[in-house]
């Protein structure tokens, strides 16, 4: 990927879609908006081998292939060096919350829901150049020494903490704590103080709500720590919970680097 600010024409895409009717739809989608390299394979392995050979810009995957699953791919993306920060667009009608997290843990740029217009596209592929051209809103913070600022983060999803922590170093923020649910968070928060909680809602043991909740009671300066929620989470009573035992603020998963980056930055200051 390149380290210089990129515009939608320039991206090199790798798109991988097993129909042939499918790939021409969202190949004119693509010429419509003069997205020109765009590599297509059929599958996840030749996916992770046209990967290998030159990394793209920019993954765009439909959830069911012939070989494994859009989740089997990019585990096997995140979990090499090289690629680990690819940004990914998934292409699914999927609507079941039990396939659609483990996805949303890893870190993706959004979802485009099948059947999808140039619309719908565009947004996604605008979200894809905000993860790409990341420094772009780094002189959003410039006000702000991200040096100094300590962060747990709590998250009982390996990817998931993975991918905040590449987010927060992007801004500069270096000194991250990870726990994997909220009983091994209060180890942590009862010997250290911290600028910001960053916590997922569904984890064993001790969930979101519950964590905050400890965090209010307790009986320090840290029961005034701002607490972030990042969740995939969507039910409206579960929301209120959260809300209702103290957190800051909510943020969705999949995220836009600009919405995160606001919400971080209004806890901050």
């Amino acid at each position: 990927m390149s380290d210089s600010n990129l515009n939608l024409t320039e991206i090199y895409i790798v798109l991988v879609e097993a129909s042939d009717t499918q790939v021409q739809i969202i190949l004119n989608q693509f010429q419509s908006l003069q997205v020109s390299n765009i590599k297509v394979v059929t599958n996840g392995q030749q996916a992770i081998d046209t990967i290998h050979r030159d990394i793209p810009d920019l993954i765009i995957s439909s959830m069911y292939l012939e070989d494994m699953t859009a989740v089997e791919l990019i585990y096997q993306i995140r979990n090499n060096e090289q690629t680990e920060g690819l940004p990914f667009i998934l292409m699914s009608s999927e609507t079941s919350f039990g396939a659609l997290d483990p996805i949303k843990q890893a870190g993706i740029v959004d979802i485009l829901k099948k059947p999808f217009g140039i619309g719908d596209l565009k947004r996604s592929l605008d979200r894809a150049l905000e993860v790409i051209n990341i420094s772009e809103i780094i002189d959003e913070i410039a006000d702000i020494e991200m040096d100094y600022v300590r962060v747990l983060i709590v998250d009982d999803s390996p990817m998931a903490t993975k991918h905040t922590c590449r987010f927060l170093y992007s801004l500069g923020i270096e000194d991250i704590d990870t726990a994997s649910n909220g009983n091994e968070a209060i180890e942590y928060i009862d010997n250290n103080f911290y600028d910001l909680i960053i916590t997922d809602y569904n984890m064993p043991e001790r969930d979101g709500p519950s964590l905050t909740r400890y965090i209010r009671s307790h009986e320090s300066t840290n029961s005034t720590i701002p607490v972030l929620m990042i969740t995939s989470e969507s039910d409206v009573e579960k929301i209120k919970i959260a809300k209702q035992a103290g957190v800051n603020a909510i943020c969705g998963k999949p995220y836009e680097n600009h919405e995160l980056l606001s919400l971080i930055k209004d806890v901050l200051t």
